[in-house]
Order: C-alpha cells, then structure tokens, then sequence
C-alpha cells in the first residue's frame, strides 16, 4: 500500500510541464501492442533503433517491435534465462514463464536472444552496442532487483531521447525500481502516452 500511495503522489507531482500526456491510465490501451505501435508512430518512425527487452518469454513483443521498424540499421536483442523467474513474484512460483531454455524462432538476423541472468549477460552486450540510433528499452523483468539492475547497469546509455517501457510500471516492483534509480541517480524521466 505504501508503494502505490507513493506512485500516485509521483504521478501528480510531476505536472504538465514534464508529462507529454496526463492521460495516464492502467489501461490506457486496450492491447499493448496498440501501445507500441503508437509509441512506435510517435517518437520512432522510420528511424532506426537499438531495441533491448528484459524479459522475452515467447517473444511476442520483441518480434512485435521487430515487425513494426523493418529499418535495416535496427537491432534488436532480448534477454531471459528462458526458465522463467528466478524467484516468486506476485502469485506466481519461481520458474513460471519458463520456455524451458527453448529461445524464440525468428528468421529476422537483426534479432538475437541472450540467455542468462541479465547480470550476467548485460556486460558484455552493452560494450558491443553500437552507438547512434535510439535507445529503447523494454523492461519486462517483474522483479524489483532485476528492474534495478538494467537502470542502474545502463545509465551512461540513458541519454535524452531514450525511450523506457515499462510492462507493469503500474505495479510496485518496476515502479519502485524506476524510482529509487532516479533518486540515486539524480535523473528525470518524462512519461508518455
């Protein structure tokens, strides 16, 4: 309760000045692929992106993205253990989401999958990505540490015009690491919609 008392007042005390649209909903779309495809027409359009996604589970979403910028200089690159979570999170047991280490299939070559735990996996990727397009990160960890982690790991990547999904910020665990990145940190975001 705290954690969602604390969200609420994040929410409003960012005003107009650094929300693009106060709109925000926990279901501002009915599908979140229509969320994507807006964040996508909006901010991205034809221009090429290095998109990361922590948390692939079938792929659905990363495949998703790789359909929607069919640009040639786009990379796409999705992290998991592909054994579901590495400790219980809500009402779900340790190991659900678990494909049992079977990756997504794709015949898309600007799509790679990573397998590991994201600390230690992410090091070595982020030394090998290449700089220029824009930034967009997926965070569909679920867990606190995990959420943490990727902000904390990538924050030098974190430039202006970096584009952050979060898939249950409106759940404490994704939000609560958003936060405590920003305050350790001293950075700001912006949310759109």
């Amino acid at each position: 309760a705290y954690w969602r008392q604390h969200k609420e007042r994040f929410v409003k005390k960012l005003g107009d000045a650094q929300v693009l649209n106060l709109g925000i909903t926990e279901r501002a779309y009915d599908r979140r692929n229509e969320f994507y495809q807006a964040i996508h027409d909006r901010y991205i359009g034809d221009t090429p992106i290095i998109f990361l996604e922590f948390g692939v589970f079938q792929g659905e979403s990363i495949l998703g993205w790789a359909a929607m910028n069919d640009h040639p200089d786009s990379r796409f690159i999705g992290f998991d253990t592909f054994e579901g979570l590495p400790e219980a999170w809500k009402n779900y047991n340790a190991g659900h989401f678990s494909t049992d280490r079977q990756v997504p299939e794709t015949d898309d070559n600007r799509v790679r999958f990573v397998a590991g735990l994201f600390q230690d996996t992410l090091d070595n990727t982020v030394r090998n990505l290449p700089g220029g397009p824009r930034l967009v990160l997926h965070i569909d960890s679920d867990l606190y540490s995990a959420a943490l982690y990727i902000l904390t790991r990538l924050h030098d990547q974190l430039v202006p015009g970096t584009l952050i999904l979060f898939d249950q910020w409106v759940d404490i665990h994704e939000y609560r690491a958003s936060t405590d990145y920003l305050a350790a940190y001293g950075t700001h975001l912006k949310l759109v919609s």
